[in-house]
């Protein structure tokens, strides 16, 4: 199985980055480590708000395996016989390792100043986010970094990426800057989809 892995902060435009790529990149499937999270919180009837996805993630890195979430989304991944895999929201750094360096994935980092982040997700129109800027402040420093084996280390996963991309620039900016990335290291592109995307040839 192949692999492509987007690393980012909450905010700065992973999702975005993980969708181009799996357009450009053909044959690929995408999935996200907080749907995973989501789907196991919601198995326990729990509600899947931010803070209980935060404590559940941690819960199962402390008492199962550091790279627990990362090893479920491979097994599933292998299981549904997924070839191409975008794999989203990496967070600490022995996950980051495991996929660079047992798995050989491509690691594409997305950087973004706190202040534009926090004005996205506060722009979200979801009521599981917190409701007071001061709360959604503190949750956006804490998804930057926390301490422990376990705990959440963007800045070192980032560091780890094979390529960064600014989330502050347009999708169109980006979008270039990916194509060449998937082209340069030599993924297979679908020259069509290359074409309704960025209307131009490779």
């Amino acid at each position: 199985m192949k692999i492509v892995a987007v690393v980012g902060a909450t905010g700065a435009g992973k999702s975005t980055v993980a969708r181009v790529t799996m357009q450009l990149w053909s044959g690929s499937i995408s999935m996200t480590m907080s749907d995973l999270i989501r789907r196991e919180v919601m198995e326990l009837g729990t509600e899947p708000n931010r803070s209980e996805l935060a404590t559940h993630a941690l819960s199962q890195r402390q008492t199962l395996s550091p790279v627990y979430w990362t090893a479920k989304a491979l097994q599933e991944a292998e299981a549904w016989g997924i070839e191409r895999l975008v794999l989203e929201g990496l967070r600490t750094t022995m996950e980051t390792h495991l996929l660079r360096y047992d798995r050989n994935a491509l690691l594409i980092g997305v950087r973004a100043p706190e202040e534009l982040r926090f004005q996205r997700v506060r722009a979200r129109p979801n009521p599981l986010e917190p409701q007071s800027d001061e709360e959604l402040r503190r949750i956006l420093k804490e998804d930057w970094f926390t301490t422990g084996e376990c705990g959440w280390n963007i800045p070192g996963c980032l560091d780890m990426c094979h390529h960064l991309i600014d989330g502050q620039l347009s999708v169109e900016h980006n979008s270039q800057r990916l194509l060449n990335i998937l082209h340069g290291d030599g993924f297979e592109l679908d020259q069509d989809r290359v074409n309704e995307i960025l209307g131009f040839h490779v």
